[in-house]
């Protein structure tokens, strides 16, 4: 709950209970003293007078105040028959409210008042329980809906965030579950759904130490435990929680100027809040978060977070960069980074959408030291974090592949010319390894780009002669086709397909190649990428290297992500039971060639997802036997142009290091 939202906006009360009239705060500040004591002895007037105008009571008399206003909601808790609902919303919520308005201005609970707080809490509690079954039984004789959530959100805020106070009740699992059933409920009103969602944040929030959005691993565990006992209870799978929670994020997001608050943010605060609770890999329910983060991923949720997010970016109203909601929308963006295993996901958030919401916080974000005041600088310091493990632990990395540099490389090469750019890097959250990583990566995939189809062009039928000619020139008697399911061997035609299929012993490799492939985490073209860049590197190196029939070079681009220097290393003993991508069909065919080629095993070391992967296959070493070409750098001299030290294409610092020959 913002800190000052019920003093600003009023939270959509009727007139007769909004924000205190500028008359009513006076005559409390002029005859405060005699209005306390007639409210008091019993009179209305006075007692309705202290409630709307208590933000003008003096600080001397804020103890009998507020043990006035406990006192009388302890004797509303005693009065018999009970209140109705409509009567806890005429009647006990203005007690809430002034009491909550007093909270606002910074006063602490006196001491003296605390017990008689925590005494009313039973009533108070049952008083939620009654107002929750009527929202859930959607009784139609009960006030509006928003009426109802803002007396619960008033009594959470009481008793979770008043200064000082020595316990928070609602922890109990009781008013967690309370919270949980009513953010599940349906709503048709954005109002309602937003309330219900804040109501639900804010109780998960109390949990946690620090500013609001500090996913705690105890609250985050105790939550979703109790979510999934809910859900159960309610028959809603993770599926349907997630599509809600999305729905009315974008719902709140198509509303936005018909909201009444000035902050356009308050809406999409709460909603991005409670998705990144539900798939933050924190705590010790990560295996409830990761079925959240499946059901997230399938919705297309990091897509939806980042368009929401752009679309705030670019609405640019008042308020819109204020630290609570910046806090939360990188917070749901590092988690659903962290939480997503897909390229093809990737590829759909790396938008400018998400890049103008990271430029914005990072330009936030001062080059000096963090504000002196302790909320402030936490935000601060979150917030820094938050951008520095997008930019530096998330993207960076993709860069590394083919699909996803080109999805990045318009918007990055835009940015890297930008009169900003200077100050994205003194804010030191990043941009400096992303550049660096751009520069060093852009030009061997524009040169593979080029090249339309990175892979030689052969058709694996050994015993045809067909080689595809210069990518756009082919014609229909020396085109090859990818093999539909594993995507990697080619073939020329229908033909040569049905004798690599029954003669040459693709049926048997087609399912194995596809399980590799999966292994991978990445797309056939990907990987076919990665490993023409690789054999490039290694090409450029060969006059170093002796030929020998179990030489294995590990090309490690990790240590190029991590120190902006390419290692390679050599090895000479393969596992037996090496499986390899089929990258070149002339050397990984069954059949037989005419000369025999000499190979070389090319492992590639890189990280996806935060996890170091390998895959390997075979390489030509004497790389003239297919094209006739003779040259220690240029594999495939007329198709593939090299990539390496001596042609100063893609200069490089390198390391070999040779291993001795057993």
């Amino acid at each position: 709950m913002h800190p000052s939202r019920f003093v600003i906006e009023g939270h959509g009360l009727e007139g007769r209970v909004k924000d205190c009239s500028c008359a009513a705060k006076e005559a409390v500040s002029r005859e405060s003293l005699k209005i306390l004591q007639m409210a008091k002895r019993g009179s209305t007037y006075y007692r309705n007078r202290l409630i709307e105008g208590i933000e003008g009571l003096p600080h001397e008399y804020k103890a009998d105040a507020t043990l006035f206003i406990l006192k009388a909601l302890k004797r509303e808790g005693g009065n018999l028959p009970a209140h109705s609902v409509s009567s806890l919303v005429e009647n006990v919520r203005p007690l809430f409210a002034a009491l909550h308005k007093m909270k606002s201005l910074g006063r602490d609970m006196p001491p003296l008042n605390e017990r008689q707080l925590f005494d009313i809490w039973p009533t108070c509690f049952k008083w939620c329980q009654q107002i929750a079954g009527a929202i859930l039984d959607n009784r139609s004789d009960c006030p509006p809906t928003k009426s109802m959530l803002y007396f619960i959100l008033l009594v959470i805020h009481m008793f979770a965030a008043w200064k000082g106070l020595t316990e928070n009740p609602t922890n109990s699992k009781e008013f967690r579950r309370l919270a949980i059933s009513l953010w599940l409920h349906s709503y048709d009103s954005t109002e309602a759904q937003h309330d219900a969602t804040e109501l639900m944040v804010y109780n998960f929030q109390s949990h946690s130490t620090g500013i609001h959005t500090t996913n705690s691993g105890i609250a985050i565990d105790d939550y979703r435990r109790s979510l999934v006992e809910v859900t159960k209870k309610m028959h809603l799978s993770e599926e349907t929680v997630m599509n809600m929670a999305l729905k009315r994020l974008v719902r709140a997001s198509a509303a936005q100027s018909a909201m009444r608050f000035h902050s356009e943010t308050f809406h999409s605060d709460y909603h991005l809040t409670a998705l990144s609770m539900l798939i933050n890999g924190s705590g010790s329910t990560v295996a409830i978060a990761s079925r959240f983060s499946t059901a997230f991923e399938k919705a297309h949720g990091p897509l939806i977070v980042t368009n929401a997010l752009g679309s705030a970016v670019k609405a640019k109203h008042d308020g819109i960069y204020r630290d609570h909601f910046l806090v939360s929308g990188l917070t749901t963006l590092a988690c659903a980074f962290r939480s997503s295993t897909s390229m093809a996901m990737m590829r759909e958030i790396l938008r400018p959408e998400l890049f103008d919401t990271i430029i914005k916080a990072s330009l936030r974000l001062s080059a000096n030291s963090p504000p002196s005041d302790p909320l402030d600088s936490e935000r601060w310091r979150l917030r820094r974090s938050l951008i520095k493990d997008i930019l530096y632990h998330r993207i960076a990395p993709l860069l590394l592949f083919r699909s996803t540099m080109n999805a990045m490389k318009d918007y990055l090469l835009q940015i890297f010319k930008s009169s900003s750019l200077e100050s994205l890097l003194e804010a030191g959250v990043g941009w400096d390894r992303l550049l660096r990583v751009y520069n060093l990566d852009i030009k061997p995939h524009e040169y593979l780009e080029g090249q339309r189809s990175p892979d030689v062009h052969r058709c694996a039928n050994v015993h045809c002669d067909v080689v595809a000619t210069t990518p756009g020139t082919e014609t229909a008697k020396n085109r090859v086709f990818s093999c539909g399911g594993c995507q990697f061997t080619t073939y020329c035609s229908k033909e040569c397909q049905l004798v690599g299929w029954n003669s040459l012993g693709h049926r048997q490799d087609c399912p194995k190649t596809k399980k590799l492939l999966e292994k991978t985490g990445l797309s056939a073209s990907d990987a076919k990428a990665l490993s023409l860049k690789a054999y490039h590197h290694v090409t450029g190196q060969m006059v170093l290297l002796n030929p020998h029939e179990s030489l294995g070079i590990l090309v490690d681009f990790t240590s190029e992500m991590e120190e902006g220097i390419l290692k390679m290393e050599s090895f000479f003993k393969n596992p037996p039971d090496e499986e390899f991508l089929p990258i070149f069909p002339a050397v990984c065919s069954r059949g037989t060639i005419s000369k025999k080629v000499l190979t070389l095993t090319i492992q590639v070391k890189y990280i996806l997802f935060e996890k170091e992967t390998t895959f390997a296959f075979t390489a030509p070493f004497d790389e003239g036997v297919i094209d006739g070409t003779k040259c220690s750098c240029a594999p495939y001299r007329e198709k593939f142009p090299s990539i390496c030290m001596k042609h100063a294409i893609h200069p490089k610092v390198f390391t070999v290091r040779r291993e001795a020959q057993a």
